[in-house]
């Protein structure tokens, strides 16, 4: 389990303590829910196969597949019919990680209506962004804040959360092996943050 989600105050001025976890299996769902963490705090981005429904009412699950959507409907179904708010993991095109690429979202779109007990709110934005410095690694945090705002209008959905994973390790790993390129992923972030809180008001998250 990843502790803790850092939530986004400033470039350079992330809060330590927000109060949030990412949690990759069923245990570490309980174990953060033992830890005193509410369920809108515990973000659970469960691996291909794993099912959501011991757990649905205690965590926020992220889908990174169709086929993950289809399993937490069906999770939800069985216990009881309740609406569960889902995530999805995106990745902007251009990029390589496990989850939805953003020209999937077409197809989620055409989905949600047969799935009556899942309602799209919130998003990880994911990237492979090892080696990416400067100009690039700000192309990053852009492409973020455009997936996110894609996903609002196609499926549409509300934004209540986005999360950009491994910003921080990239912004640390501009700030050890090329500094000089630092001060250019910095503006970019802090454009899509303000970008953020005059279009979504989302809650900005950062790993």
């Amino acid at each position: 389990m990843k502790l803790p989600i850092n939530e986004y105050e400033s470039v350079g001025a992330v809060g330590s303590e927000c109060g949030a976890v990412i949690a990759g299996t069923v245990e570490e769902v309980h174990e953060a829910h033992r830890l005193g963490y509410r369920a809108q705090d515990i973000f659970f981005l469960p691996p291909a196969g794993m099912s959501a429904a011991d757990v649905l009412h205690m965590c926020r699950p992220v889908a990174a597949s169709r086929e993950q959507l289809l399993e937490i409907n069906c999770a939800a179904a069985q216990s009881g019919g309740e609406l569960v708010s889902v995530g999805l993991r995106l990745v902007p095109n251009g990029y390589h990680a496990a989850g939805l690429s953003v020209s999937e979202l077409g197809e989620v779109s055409k989905l949600l209506p047969s799935l009556p007990h899942v309602t799209v709110r919130g998003c990880f934005v994911a990237g492979n962004l090892d080696g990416l410095y400067g100009r690039e690694l700000g192309r990053f945090f852009r492409a973020a804040y455009e997936s996110a705002k894609r996903m609002t209008v196609t499926l549409p959905c509300a934004m209540p959360y986005l999360c950009v994973e491994g910003g921080l390790a990239a912004l640390e790993q501009n700030r050890l092996l090329h500094p000089e390129t630092l001060e250019d992923a910095i503006t970019a972030a802090q454009i899509v943050a303000a970008q953020n809180s005059t279009a979504f008001y989302a809650r900005l998250l950062i790993t």
